[in-house]
């Protein structure tokens, strides 16, 4: 994760463990047995009252590590999108919002507070990002606007969490330094949310909201109108094409169950066996690394090596 201007009791035991990019603790069960409550089973007005945008001061969170800044030029756009007072484009079928995309996609990133370990398995996740598409990650030791500033963050409950799209103060902030978590993460970065609250996801998966932890529902919310991409041409730092928007559905064949971006299915749960995300028998929230679909997504916006 979309994405543009736009825009989480082992048999007896409790256990709390950081989910991929999750910005809450959820629960893993050790058991390969897992109950659906059916009573919890959303509709459209379950999660009707509860707002899509969580409102942290001075940003906003979506699914809780998604991070979209009140003071950013290319922020505000996407919260007016999302608030429904402007709007970026139109698909022949809905209204869709749109990210900004990294220029020539080229992410110059900045790090702080990790070890040498640490810096290791973060630029690993790097490379198999641009392994699959023409992105490129430059170091610097810069703290300017437009440099994805990521630090070390402590916390008990968070895997971490990243602005979303080019951004003039983009940021990722990670607890859980593992590939998974720093490529989950980086995807936002770069622009793609989560595949578990894409505007269509009703067709594949099943919430089961009565299952959810009490405070956690918006981690659930679809997202209002579809997402796209706000692709530009550059040559030598001079834009050479008009903006292109990509819708996300061109990007997709079909519904993602083995993304990197999708939540598992007792994410947030009150119970380790409760399951909060029904996805009808397909695994879910196992990705280690990208999918094929994450792959080809990230082509379509940022184009092949």
């Amino acid at each position: 994760m979309s994405i543009k201007k736009i825009l989480l009791q082992m048999a007896g035991v409790a256990v709390t463990i950081t989910a991929l990019g999750c910005g809450s603790p959820f629960t893993i069960d050790d058991s390969t047995q897992t109950t659906t409550d059916e009573t919890g089973i959303t509709t459209d007005n379950q999660l009707a009252g509860v707002p899509f945008l969580r409102d942290k001061g001075n940003y906003y969170l979506i699914g809780d590590d998604i991070v979209v800044n009140k003071n950013d030029a290319e922020h505000r756009e996407l919260i007016a999108a999302f608030s429904e007072i402007g709007t970026c484009a139109k698909t022949t079928s809905m209204r869709y919002v749109c990210v900004p995309t990294w220029p020539n996609g080229v992410v110059t990133y900045s790090l702080t507070g990790f070890t040498s370990a640490e810096k290791t398995i973060i630029q690993n996740a790097m490379k198999t990002i641009s392994d699959a598409c023409k992105v490129k990650y430059v170091l610097t030791a810069t703290n300017k606007a437009y440099v994805y500033k990521i630090s070390k963050m402590s916390s008990s409950t968070l895997g971490g969490l990243s602005t979303i799209g080019y951004t003039s103060d983009a940021y990722s902030r990670l607890v859980s330094i593992n590939t998974a978590t720093c490529i989950h993460e980086f995807m936002h970065g770069l622009g793609f949310g989560h595949e578990h609250q894409r505007n269509d996801r009703d067709k594949y998966v099943t919430i089961n909201t009565t299952n959810i932890l009490s405070g956690y529902a918006d981690q659930f919310q679809k997202v209002p109108v579809e997402m796209a991409y706000k692709v530009q041409t550059y040559l030598n730092g001079k834009i050479t094409t008009t903006t292109k928007n990509v819708p996300y559905s061109s990007l997709v064949n079909d519904y993602d169950y083995g993304s990197i971006m999708h939540y598992p299915a007792n994410a947030f749960a009150k119970s380790s066996n409760l399951v909060t995300i029904n996805a009808k028998g397909k695994t879910i929230g196992k990705a280690t690394t990208l999918s094929a679909s994450d792959k080809a997504a990230l082509v379509k916006v940022y184009g092949a090596k």
